[in-house]
């Protein structure tokens, strides 16, 4: 009974598969993102009679989305979606955590999505926790990429989110945290004469660095 054709999900976002049954005990569901030529496993042996399974949907954007509900012990036995729904969602894929972001050069955020309009950029310092930092308040959804001069906000647990603008609910971010900092070697600038077997102090000032190679 839901979805049953016409719907809009949001990648990310939990919601309610329906049904009614009779004389069904175990039920599986499945998925389809290509109108039915193949399926997904959403759950097996869901208890038919509680009517209803919350569903965490996934990153798999498409207008021709399915849902199918067949008798575990008898697949013959079974029900789809009406009609085909929609799964809209927004992918960051770079910077996907682990990357390291020197301030003041130019990196390229990527993103996949099948929404239209604009979307926002924003930075968070903390691992996600908050999003104060507006990098982008708005760029067209379909480019897909964004060229940005990193700001100068060192920080170990930074993360990107991408926002779309018409929907606050269709969202995504760094699955993990990456580093934005910056290594400014002062000494030898340039110029120097130092004397073979002697000792000399090499000097840097840093932002967001724990620990460095000297090579």
């Amino acid at each position: 009974t839901s979805p049953n054709g016409g719907e809009e999900w949001f990648s990310g976002s939990y919601q309610a598969i329906k049904w009614l049954s009779t004389n069904v005990t175990s039920l599986l569901i499945e998925y389809s993102t290509d109108n039915g030529i193949s399926w997904n496993t959403v759950a097996n042996g869901v208890d038919a009679g509680s009517g209803n399974y919350s569903w965490l949907v996934p990153y798999t954007p498409s207008d021709e989305v399915l849902v199918r509900i067949r008798d575990a012990s008898h697949s013959n036995v079974d029900d789809r979606s009406d009609n085909k729904f929609t799964i809209s969602s927004i992918k960051v894929t770079s910077p996907d955590g682990g990357e390291g972001w020197t301030i003041g050069s130019t990196q390229t955020i990527k993103w996949t999505t099948n929404i239209s309009g604009n979307v926002k950029i924003e930075l968070s310092n903390d691992g996600g926790a908050t999003y104060g930092n507006n990098l982008v308040s708005s760029v067209s959804a379909s480019a897909g990429v964004y060229s940005l001069t990193v700001p100068d906000r060192p920080t170990r647990r930074a993360r990107i989110k991408i926002t779309s603008l018409s929907n606050p609910n269709i969202y995504d971010e760094s699955d993990a945290d990456f580093t934005i900092g910056s290594i400014n070697v002062t000494s030898p600038a340039g110029g120097e004469i130092w004397q073979a077997a002697t000792v000399q102090k090499i000097k840097w000032n840093s932002k967001g660095v724990v620990a460095v190679a000297i090579e």
